[in-house]
C-alpha cells in the first residue's frame, strides 16, 4: 500500500443488510446500509485516527468527472489517496456516512454545507467499491486425518437425502500423501517431458514477497550464480527494487511467496529457466489489502509478465480486482495466463465454494491433490470446490465456476531462503502450493506456443482441454483433471474436458456438491463475514 500516516489496523463492524437500490454501490458496498448508518464489511481496510475512515475505490465517466469528485473530497473529511487519470478511478479514504445516507436519514441531509452528498448520491459517480483486506491462502500446516475433520458443510443432510452423494470419502488426509521434494512432482505434471524449461516467460508472483538469495533457488544452483528476476516492487511500503538495495525491498518475512516462487520457477520448480517478476502485496502476517494486489496485477501487466500466480484469495467478490484482472488477461493486457488458488476451506460452509479471485471466470483456479500420477492423485481434503453458488456478492458473476485444473500441492517440500539470508527446505499442504505448480508449468507451455502469447482465452480453455484424466478427482473439483504439461506442450486436447471415468468416491461427491449449490438462498454468503460464517436462508 502506498505509506500513508493515516493507515491504522483494521476494524470490525456488524451490519443488517436491508433491501433497495444500491445505485453504484458494488453489492459488497450496498451490504452495509443498516437503519441508522452505514458499517461497512468488518474486513474494510481502515485509516485514520481509530480506524474511523474506510478505503473505497470510486469510478467516474470522465477526467472531469474524476476533477469533480477530487473538489467534492477537498470540502469534507475523505482524504484522496491515489486517483488514475487513464481510468478515472480514484481510491479514497472516507467516513461511512459519506458512502450512502442510512436508511432514516433524509435524502439531502447536509453534513458539510455544498459537500454534503454522500458518494452514493453523486450524479457523476458510476461506481463504489470497498477496499478489503485480502489473505494468502494460508497453508495448511498441520495435516488432519479422515476422522479428526467434519467436511459435511451444514445442510448436508438435505442436500443428499435424494441421491447417493457423499462430501468425504476419497479425498487425501494426513498419512496418504508422505512428504515429496518439489523436483519429484515433476513426472506427475508432465514437466520433464518436454523440452522447455520456461526461458523467456516472465511469471510474477504476487505474494508476501520473495527472498531472493545467492542463486541457489533462482540462479542455476550455485552460490553467486546469476538470478532470473526482472521487474519487482514492495507495494506494502511502496518501494521498488533498486540497483542500491538489491533485492532487499522485495524480501518476504512471512515465507509464504518465497515457496510459491521457489515452485513455480525455481531451479528445483517446475520452470527453472523462467524468469520471476516479484511483487509484495502482503504483509509479515500475509494479509494485504484490494488496493495493493490491483497494483501489483496492474503493474506486472504493464511490466511485460506473461503469466500470473496468485496463491491469495477472500470469500468476498471485489470487483476492482476483478477489473483488473479481468483487463490483464484481456486484448489490451499483456498478461495470457493467471493461476489462482481455490482455497483451503472445503470444510466449512459458505467459504467452501470457489475463493475470489480464483472464481473470476478468465482467470485458472487451482485444485490441490496428494502428490501422485494422475490416474492415482487424490483431491485434497481442505480443497474448496463448485459449483460456486454465486453468493459472494458478484451479483451471480462467479456462479457456476469451478476450480479449472488441480496439480500437487499437499506435503510438499521445496528450497528457500528467510528473510535473514538462511538456506532451508520448507514443507506446505494448499491450494496455494497448488498454484504455482500449475503456474509453472503454464510457463513451459508458453515457451513452447510463443502464438497463444496474450491469447488468454485460448490458453485457458487449452489448459482444460488437455488435462490428465483423474478418475479420483470430480468434475466440481477440478473441470480439467491434473494438468499436464505434454499435453498442453504439444495442444493435445479432448473437449470439453478428458474423459474421466469417475470412480464412485469423486462421483458421489460431484453428486453432493452439485446438489448443495443448487439449493434456493441455501448457504447465501454475507459480506459481514469471513471465513466460515454463512447465513441459512430458505432451509
Amino acid at each position: 500500500m502506498l505509506a500513508n500516516p493515516l493507515l491504522a489496523a483494521p476494524a470490525a463492524a456488524q451490519s443488517l443488510s436491508l433491501g433497495g437500490s444500491s445505485g453504484p454501490l458494488s453489492p459488497a458496498a450496498a451490504d452495509a446500509v443498516d437503519w441508522f448508518g452505514y458499517l461497512p464489511h468488518e474486513d474494510a481496510v481502515r485509516y485514520g485516527d481509530g480506524g474511523d475512515k474506510v478505503g473505497v475505490f470510486v469510478e467516474t465517466g470522465s477526467a472531469e468527472d474524476l476533477e469533480s469528485l477530487q473538489n467534492w473530497a477537498n470540502g469534507t473529511p475523505a482524504t484522496v489517496l491515489e486517483t488514475d487519470g487513464g481510468r478515472n478511478t480514484a481510491l479514497l479514504a472516507v467516513q461511512p456516512k459519506q458512502i450512502k445516507y442510512s436508511l432514516t436519514e433524509p435524502e439531502k441531509l447536509p453534513m458539510w454545507g455544498d459537500s454534503g452528498q454522500p458518494l452514493a448520491a453523486l450524479n457523476y459517480v458510476e461506481r463504489v467499491d470497498l477496499e478489503l483486506e485480502v489473505s494468502n491462502v494460508e497453508p495448511v500446516r498441520n495435516l488432519e486425518s479422515a476422522d479428526s475433520v467434519d467436511v459435511e458443510p451444514p445442510g448436508a443432510t438435505a442436500a443428499t437425502v435424494f441421491n447417493d452423494g457423499t462430501f468425504g470419502e476419497g479425498m487425501a488426509y494426513d498419512g496418504d500423501s508422505p512428504e515429496t521434494f518439489i523436483r519429484d512432482v515433476r513426472p506427475y505434471v508432465g514437466a520433464d517431458a518436454v523440452g522447455q524449461n520456461g526461458s523467456g516467460v516472465n511469471v510474477a508472483v504476487i505474494d508476501s514477497g520473495v527472498n531472493i538469495g545467492d542463486g541457489r533457488v533462482f540462479g542455476n544452483g550455485s552460490i553467486g550464480s546469476e538470478v532470473r528476476v526482472g521487474d519487482g516492487y514492495d507495494f506494502v511500503e511502496d518501494e521498488p527494487i533498486t540497483a542500491a538495495n538489491g533485492y532487499e525491498n522485495v524480501s518476504d518475512p512471512n515465507g509464504h511467496g518465497s515457496w510459491v516462487g521457489s515452485a513455480a520457477v525455481g531451479v528445483d520448480g517446475m520452470a527453472p529457466g523462467a524468469t520471476l517478476m516479484p511483487y509484495r502485496a502482503l504483509d509479515s502476517e500475509g494479509s494485504g489489502s484490494t488496493s495493493d494486489i490491483v497494483r501489483s496485477v496492474r503493474r506486472a501487466d504493464r511490466q511485460g509478465a506473461d503469466i500470473l500466480v496468485m496463491s491469495l484469495g477472500s470469500p468476498v467478490w471485489n470487483d476492482q480486482l476483478a477489473t483488473e484482472l479481468e483487463h490483464a488477461l484481456s486484448e489490451e493486457g499483456n498478461v495470457t495466463a493467471a493461476f489462482v488458488a481455490a482455497g483451503n476451506s472445503y470444510q466449512t460452509g459458505v467459504a467452501r465454494w470457489t475463493a475470489s479471485p480464483s472464481d473470476i471466470p478468465e482467470v485458472i483456479g487451482v485444485q490441490s491433490t496428494d502428490a501422485a500420477p494422475p490416474a492415482n492423485a487424490t483431491k485434497s481434503y481442505y480443497g474448496n470446490v463448485g459449483p460456486d453458488t454465486g453468493g459472494d456478492l458478484s451479483t451471480g458473476e462467479s456462479r457456476g465456476v469451478t476450480p479449472d485444473t488441480a496439480a500437487p500441492g499437499q506435503n510438499l517440500t521445496a528450497p528457500t531462503f528467510t528473510d535473514s539470508g538462511t538456506y532451508r527446505n520448507t514443507t506446505l499442504s494448499g491450494t496455494s502450493m497448488a498454484a504455482p505448480v500449475a503456474g509453472g508449468v503454464g510457463a513451459l507451455a508458453l515457451e513452447a506456443n510463443p502464438a497463444l502469447e496474450g491469447d488468454a482465452e485460448t490458453f485457458h480453455d487449452r489448459v482444460i482441454e488437455s488435462g490428465a484424466a483423474t478418475p479420483n478427482l470430480g468434475t466440481t473439483e477440478s473441470e480439467g483433471g491434473m494438468i499436464d504439461a505434454d499435453r498442453l506442450v504439444a495442444g493435445n486436447t479432448t473437449e470439453p474436458a478428458p474423459e474421466r471415468d469417475l470412480n464412485a468416491a469423486a462421483s458421489g461427491r460431484d453428486t453432493a456438491n452439485n446438489a448443495l449449490s443448487a439449493q434456493p438462498g441455501f448457504l447465501k454468503a454475507s459480506s459481514r463475514f469471513f471465513g466460515d460464517a454463512a447465513e441459512a436462508v430458505g432451509v
